[in-house]
This record gives C-alpha cells, sequence and structure tokens, in this order.
C-alpha cells in the first residue's frame, strides 16, 4: 500500500465519519425537536451574557 492511497482512504474514513456525525444530529434533532431547541436558547444566552461579560471589562 502505498502513501497515495493510505491518504484517500484516510480521508473516505474522514468523509464517511462526518457524513454519519451530521446524519445523526439531523435525526436527533428530528426526534427530540423540544430538546434541541431548549438546547439552542440556552447556547443562545450564554453567548450573550458572554458577550456582556466580555465588553463590562
Amino acid at each position: 500500500m502505498d502513501l497515495k492511497s493510505t491518504e484517500a482512504r484516510a480521508t473516505t474514513i474522514a468523509g464517511n465519519a462526518a457524513k454519519s456525525a451530521l446524519r445523526y444530529a439531523w435525526t436527533w434533532t428530528a426526534v427530540h425537536p423540544r430538546t434541541a431547541c431548549l438546547i439552542t436558547l440556552g447556547l443562545t444566552a450564554a453567548a450573550f451574557v458572554g458577550g456582556l461579560l466580555v465588553g463590562a471589562r
């Protein structure tokens, strides 16, 4: 096995892992819409408060 085929195989594995993770996240969001909404609101609030804290310095 040469370097080029090893690199191609690693790229394929990484691409498949990314697709799988995206598919899992999409399915989870579809099954748990309320939880996803609460997580999104929490992250938004945390970013807002973090911005206020950074701006207060």
